[in-house]
Parts: structure tokens; sequence; C-alpha cells
């Protein structure tokens, strides 16, 4: 349903392989899912701050502004 052959589907479930955007939304049209539902959470979160930390002290607060932003509100 995504143009991809099963041996391509393994070796990215495996993290052997890096799709592009368009085949992550290619696969998720399939799944019929948001595309950031392919990821958990957590594995987003790391990604984020790895790229953080190669950007100017100025773009990182503000990155870390936003990601604050998308945190579940934590109950009291």
């Amino acid at each position: 349903m995504c143009n991809l052959t099963q041996s391509m589907i393994s070796k990215i479930e495996k993290g052997i392989a890096n799709p592009t955007l368009d085949v992550l939304e290619s696969i998720s049209a399939a799944l019929d899912v948001k595309t950031a539902d392919l990821f958990e959470r957590d594995e987003l979160m790391d990604r984020a701050v790895t790229a953080l930390l190669r950007v100017s002290r100025e773009k990182q607060m503000t990155a870390v502004q936003l990601l604050e932003s998308l945190q579940p509100e934590k109950s009291p």
C-alpha cells in the first residue's frame, strides 16, 4: 500500500535504513495515521535534543520553549 518492498520496511523497522520524509508520509498514509505517530515521543525528544546541540544558544532557547509547550500537562 505504500509502494515499498517488504525488505525496505523491515530495514526501517530495525533502524538499518533511514527513510526520507516522503517515505514516512507514504507509510503513515497507508496506515491512516499522522507521520508523527510513527515515532515514540521519547525518540522525538532525543532527536530534538541532538539537533539542538548543533545550533546557536538563542535558537536552543527558542526550541526549548517550544518543546516545553508540547509536553503534556502534569496532574497535581
